[in-house]
């Protein structure tokens, strides 16, 4: 992970790999933190997600990952975003 406070448009949002994210903003990213609102399908429904993930350091033979929660509010089909 990089020490800047900057979001990198090219990290992928971690989330599970049953969702698929369609599109997705960056609310604020630090070191500790990651904020995200996504637009995403889950199960075959489009939803938009507010995610927190959290920088969250684990074994050093696993690595450090994002570990994060999310609210899930479904969208309708005929709904924009």
């Amino acid at each position: 992970m990089s020490n800047n406070n900057f979001p990198n448009p090219n990290e992928p949002f971690p989330v599970d790999e049953s969702i698929q994210v369609i599109e997705g903003t960056t609310i604020y990213k630090n070191n500790k933190w990651w904020f995200a609102v996504l637009l995403a399908n889950s199960f075959g429904h489009n939803k938009v997600m507010i995610y927190q993930w959290q920088w969250f350091e684990i074994k050093r033979k696993e690595g450090d990952k994002w570990v994060g929660t999310a609210i899930q509010m479904e969208a309708k089909a005929e709904d924009r975003f």
